[in-house]
């Protein structure tokens, strides 16, 4: 068995873990088939989790969740208070198992401990291990030293880039907001769909989702996507030598048993003319990187307050909204655009980021659940309001 720390934004652990359950039956075992066996959770920390697993299938979560920003693989571990112990044991590190010849980025970090000295510990890691290259270079893979109360722990990354940017994202608007931030506020509905909360269902071709701040379409794409891995992205593992063969073949990922769960049509709307430019932009590679998705979208550029959306008749409404806030965005009629939507006569619930001092004083819709948000540095909230 195998260890991974999965990394996430903090207060979304135990979203990502209850994520990474409902997908896992998805995952596919070296025969072929879908997994038969369950993760151990190990530990949940501030900032991710740590799960015990086959390692084929700790890979695998790259491609399936949407909250995650790495999958680190732990590859050794031990105790050093002291210079010598440190070098000793880092010397017992075979990591051509791993990763072969190949050359990789050190990153090592150290707190609560006697080995604190940084500068000094990348200097004898680095004597020691002779393919770590001093000047960090993205194409490259990663290994991470980290001591916390002097035991060392050191893991392989197997994500690569951050896993946040699924590549479908080229362009962005003004102020946008993280696709795993994104992906919580669709998982959010969710939630309280799943707690009967609120009546929602992905699987509801008469439901239409609207963001009315559309963006570059973060909001809109990350929904429609939520239930599907993305097999097109590379991932660092596939540059792993120790793989078992599934992994090997160029056609493995085509052993898994996707359908298209998410039936709801998508609705965006964008006012600014650049932007919306970008948003018709990230669609066309939207449809490269998730191609099995279908909806159907309809992106408008125009004045959310003002814009004729007699097409969402017969349809049944759930607003997803980021809309303008803080320093960089001082566009104070936000709240009014929003209050506007209940003009639609099948709106059936809001699901908004905003500072705390907003009143959204809708006159039927009510607050049925809100929690602490972060974007940028912001403290916010996501706020659910419903019939």
């Amino acid at each position: 068995m195998a260890r991974f720390f999965i990394s996430c934004q903090p207060q979304l652990e135990k979203d990502l873990l209850n994520e990474i359950e409902s997908f896992w039956h998805l995952l596919i075992d070296l025969d072929g088939l879908p997994t038969r066996s369950r993760p151990e959770v190990v530990y949940e920390d501030m900032g991710g989790i740590e799960i015990e697993c086959e390692s084929h299938l700790g890979f695998q979560i790259n491609l399936f969740s949407k909250l995650a920003n790495r999958v680190l693989w732990r590859i050794h571990h031990f105790d050093a208070r002291y210079f010598d112990q440190f070098e000793k044991e880092l010397k017992k590190l075979d990591l051509k198992k791993y990763i072969g010849e190949q050359k990789f980025n050190l990153h090592i970090e150290s707190s609560k401990s006697r080995l604190f000295h940084e500068s000094n510990l990348e200097e004898t890691a680095h004597k020691i291990l002779k393919n770590a290259v001093t000047k960090t270079d993205d194409t490259l893979l990663s290994l991470y030293v980290r001591i916390f109360k002097d035991t060392v722990v050191l893991s392989l990354d197997t994500s690569g880039k951050h896993l946040h940017k699924r590549g479908y994202r080229k362009d962005q608007g003004e102020a946008p907001i993280r696709e795993t931030l994104a992906a919580k506020m669709y998982n959010f509905l969710l939630k309280n769909a799943e707690e009967g909360i609120i009546k929602y269902s992905a699987q509801d071709e008469k439901t239409t989702i609207l963001d009315p701040f559309c963006g570059a379409g973060t909001l809109l794409f990350e929904a429609a996507s939520f239930f599907q891995p993305n097999l097109v992205t590379k991932y660092d593992f596939e540059r792993f030598t120790q793989l078992p063969g599934l992994l090997k073949s160029d056609s493995w990922k085509k052993n898994f048993k996707i359908t298209n769960a998410a039936k709801n049509k998508f609705y965006g709307i964008e006012l600014d003319a650049k932007t919306f430019g970008k948003l018709q932009s990230n669609q066309t590679f939207f449809k490269e990187y998730f191609p099995l998705i279908n909806n159907e979208f309809t992106l408008v550029q125009g004045d959310s307050k003002t814009c004729d959306l007699s097409a969402l008749a017969g349809q049944g409404v759930v607003v997803m909204a980021n809309p303008p806030y803080g320093e960089r965005l001082k566009n104070t009629d936000a709240e009014q655009v929003l209050m506007s939507l209940e003009r639609l006569p099948n709106l059936k619930a809001v699901v908004v980021v905003h500072p705390a001092t907003w009143k959204l004083n809708f006159s039927q819709l009510k607050i049925k659940q809100s929690e602490n948000f972060n974007n940028q540095g912001l403290d916010l909230k996501l706020t659910l309001f419903a019939l």
